[in-house]
């Protein structure tokens, strides 16, 4: 799923990175018990030189990865 990097197993609950929240669903039961919301930061750009403002976007949106592009005639 995007924005899904690191997830781990205990007692049958996953444990997942969706975004910039900490999500566990319970194996058995197949269902989401817990987000914990804006817990984690957004990714940072490819080369890291570039400064993003998370807060200024929609709170609407998440940021989940980004995408290296080129322009031509730069």
């Amino acid at each position: 799923a995007p924005g899904c990097l690191d997830m781990a197993v205990k007692d049958g609950i996953l444990y997942v990175d969706n975004g910039v929240d900490l999500v566990a669903f319970d194996l058995t039961g197949h269902k989401e018990t817990c987000r914990i919301r804006n817990l984690l930061p957004p990714p940072l750009p490819p080369d890291k030189s570039h400064y993003y403002s998370f807060k200024a976007a929609s709170e609407r949106l998440i940021l989940v990865g980004w995408e290296r592009k080129t322009k031509e005639g730069v």
